[in-house]
C-alpha cells in the first residue's frame, strides 16, 4: 500500500512533525505544491481549489504509476494512532474505494482506492469533473468524490471508532475554546483534524493527541482548551 499526500509550503512543517513520522508503516508518495496560503480558513479561495484539482490529479497519476497497488490518500492534518495497513487492506478487499466518514459522507483527505479499472474510471471521472463540483462547491473534491462514487463503484466508510475526525462531534469548528473536551476512542487508529478551521487551531489539536497517545491506555479525553 502506498501513501500519498500533496503538501503546500504552509503545510510542510505539520507534515514533517505529525504525519510523515506517524505513517511509518508506509510508503510514503508525496507531491509538494505551490499554492499560497495556508487553505485551512477559506475553502473558496482560488488556491484551495486549485489544490483540490492537483491533489485529486495526483492521486490519478499515483494508481496508474502502480498498478495492483492500493492507493492511500490522506490530508496533511492526519495522525496516525497505532497500525492501520492491514486493517485498510482488510476493509477495502471486494470494494472499488473506502474512506473516512463525514456525517454522511465519504472524507476525501482520507480514502483506499484499490487500483481496480472501476476506481480508475472514478478518479478519472473526479478530475475531469462534468458536474463543475469543484469549481462551485465549498467542499470542492470531497462532493465530487461523494457524486461520482455513488453512480460508478463499491465503495464504503472505515469504521467511525477506528478513523476518527473532528467532524463527527463539532462541525465547522473555528474557537476551540468553547467545545469543552472530547473523548478519544482507545481503539482509535488514525485521528485527522478536519473540519477545525485554520492552522493555529490544527496545529494546537494535533499536538494535543499526540501528547495523549504517549499516555498508556485507555486513552479517554484531550482537554480542548487553547488557552492552558
Amino acid at each position: 500500500m502506498l501513501l500519498c499526500t500533496y503538501v503546500i509550503p504552509s503545510q510542510v512543517a505539520m507534515f514533517r512533525e505529525f504525519l510523515e513520522p506517524s505513517a511509518s508503516e508506509f510508503d510514503l508518495v508525496v507531491r509538494y505544491g505551490d499554492e499560497s496560503g495556508d487553505q485551512y480558513d477559506d475553502r473558496n479561495s482560488p488556491a484551495f481549489k486549485t489544490s483540490a484539482r492537483r491533489r485529486m490529479a495526483f492521486v490519478l497519476e499515483t494508481m496508474r504509476a502502480n498498478p495492483g497497488e492500493t492507493i492511500l490518500h490522506t490530508d496533511v492534518d492526519v495522525i496516525f494512532c497505532g497500525p492501520a495497513r492491514q486493517r485498510i487492506e482488510d476493509i477495502v478487499s471486494g470494494l472499488d474505494v473506502v474512506a473516512m466518514r463525514a456525517s454522511v459522507r465519504m472524507n476525501v483527505g482520507f480514502m483506499a482506492l484499490r487500483s481496480t479499472p472501476t476506481a480508475l474510471e472514478l478518479m478519472e471521472t473526479i478530475v475531469a469533473d462534468p458536474g463543475g463540483f469543484i469549481a462551485r462547491d465549498e467542499v470542492a473534491d470531497e462532493m465530487a468524490l461523494n457524486v461520482y462514487a455513488k453512480r460508478m463503484a463499491r465503495w464504503g466508510f472505515l469504521p467511525q471508532s477506528e478513523y476518527w475526525n473532528l467532524g463527527f462531534i463539532y462541525r465547522d469548528t473555528r474557537d476551540l475554546s468553547d467545545i469543552g473536551c472530547i473523548a478519544v476512542p482507545p481503539e482509535v487508529r488514525v485521528f485527522h483534524a478536519c473540519f477545525c478551521r485554520g492552522m493555529e487551531a490544527k496545529l494546537w489539536l494535533l499536538n494535543r493527541v499526540r501528547e495523549l497517545l504517549d499516555q498508556p491506555a485507555p486513552r479517554l479525553l484531550v482537554p480542548l482548551s487553547p488557552a492552558e
